[in-house]
């Protein structure tokens, strides 16, 4: 997979007619992946267009699901042949929806277009499908995917974050197709779980990920490419040293090295229990050991 990082000035012209599916991706859900997998039925050279969303102060930076980097290495699972990442600044927001067309489409090589019902474009939203199907200069076909349904609902980001913000990540997973995960490095933290035999890295978040509710959770830490069990906790552990805001933090099973700055991925499988304040450090310590047994035996 190839990635071109661009903005409104350099559109890459790729040689090659294309396939590209439109849209931010956030999740890269099982609705995307339908997208994804038409555009690779229509054309060998299929590509994704997102948008980095970078600093800019003028544009309020939103809780995520995924990172740019996230999306691209889902994307290369995927077997696209291009992730093309356009900066969204004031003239990208402002582009009307024949400009967007005919400044990045068109120069891009883009011979189909693949979306969903609903996509929407250009300053204010003012593209749509409709829009793209009646352009008087069109030099590309449309395909438009139907959406993607689970437990008779749409798949949809909205609909994932809310089940995550809700603590149910096991159902999370299967709209995502994969585990839902977080990632950061690991900062030294007040070494409260270390004294009561149940040392956790502590997460600095690397981008604005979306949280489960407080509580603990089993799931796996991912370090140096090397998975390990994990149970996780999100919250401000409220017995000992009570946080002013919720961190992530991660009891690693079976493991016993120094990962102070190393970037580590969390992934969550399933929720265990309410974080709760417990009445004494000894009654804290007895409901650890339960919930680290559950995590030895369900994962």
């Amino acid at each position: 997979m190839i990635r071109y990082d661009f903005d409104i000035n350099n559109v890459p012209n790729i040689n090659s007619e294309i396939s590209i599916t439109l849209g931010y991706f956030d999740g890269l859900h099982l609705g995307h992946i339908e997208l994804i997998k038409k555009s690779q039925n229509v054309s060998k050279n299929s590509a994704l267009l997102t948008f980095d969303m970078g600093s800019n102060p003028l544009i309020k930076r939103k809780e995520m699901l995924t990172s740019l980097s996230d999306r691209e290495q889902i994307s290369s699972s995927l077997n696209l042949s291009y992730y093309l990442v356009l900066k969204f600044d004031e003239v990208v927001k402002n582009m009307s929806p024949s400009e967007f067309i005919e400044k990045v489409l068109r120069p891009l090589n883009v011979k189909h277009i693949i979306i969903g019902k609903d996509y929407r474009f250009g300053s204010f939203a003012k593209g749509d499908v409709n829009y793209l199907l009646n352009y008087e200069k069109r030099f590309y076909e449309v395909h438009v995917v139907e959406d993607v349904y689970f437990s008779n609902e749409r798949i949809s980001t909205t609909r994932i974050i809310n089940e995550i913000s809700l603590g149910n990540v096991k159902l999370a997973s299967k709209l995502l197709s994969r585990y839902y995960f977080v990632k950061g490095k690991v900062i030294k933290g007040l070494q409260n779980g270390k004294k009561f035999s149940f040392p956790t890295a502590n997460l600095e978040l690397s981008d604005f990920y979306v949280l489960p509710k407080n509580g603990v959770y089993m799931g796996y830490v991912t370090i140096d490419e090397k998975k390990y069990k994990a149970m996780i906790n999100v919250g401000k552990h409220p017995t000992i040293s009570k946080l002013e805001k919720n961190i992530v933090e991660a009891h690693i099973l079976d493991f016993n090295e120094n990962i102070y700055e190393k970037e580590v991925k969390v992934e969550f499988v399933d929720y265990l229990r309410d974080e709760k304040k417990f009445s004494t450090v000894e009654e804290l310590i007895d409901q650890l050991k339960v919930d680290k047994d559950k995590c030895i035996k369900l994962l």
